[in-house]
């Protein structure tokens, strides 16, 4: 009866342990990021030009949500993927955006339209951020958007 206890009491144990071993702590990945079909870190557009962003998000276990941003740059300030060497300088105007999108599954591509107010000129980054099911959060992603 003592074997018994023990073999039952060791599957259990393993049970468990193995779902311990599946806590998901992997941040998820923006894997691309196109900004009107172009990769490039800084772009330049004109005070009323329509953007088109288009983004990819990878994850090990299971994507929830990801953010999209847009904000002033003219302060100097930087992202991960974009040094804080912007030229400060005041902005023509205010732009500020921000829209979340829910996620599903381990890969999904977004796209979201962009209108550039005509009424701004100056430094913007367009930012994105993504978080998992279990609520790791992605390297954000940003580039320097001067608009003319």
């Amino acid at each position: 009866m003592k074997t018994k206890n023990l073999i039952l009491l060791l599957a259990v144990a393993a049970s468990i342990a193995s779902c311990l071993k599946k806590d998901d702590s992997e941040a998820p990945l923006i894997s691309s990021f196109y900004l009107n079909g172009l990769t490039s870190l800084v772009d330049t557009v004109q005070s009323g030009d329509t953007l088109l962003v288009i983004w990819s998000l990878t994850d090990n276990e299971s994507l929830k949500q990801a953010v999209l941003n847009v904000h002033p740059a003219d302060d100097g300030h930087g992202h991960v993927s974009l040094p804080g060497d912007t030229a400060q300088v005041v902005n023509s105007g205010i732009w500020t955006y921000s829209k979340t999108f829910d996620c599903t599954g381990r890969y999904t591509l977004l796209s979201h339209t962009l209108y550039v107010p005509d009424t701004i000129q100056g430094f913007w980054h367009i930012e994105i951020q993504a978080v998992d099911e279990k609520g790791n959060a992605a390297e954000e992603y940003a580039v320097e958007l001067v608009v003319q």
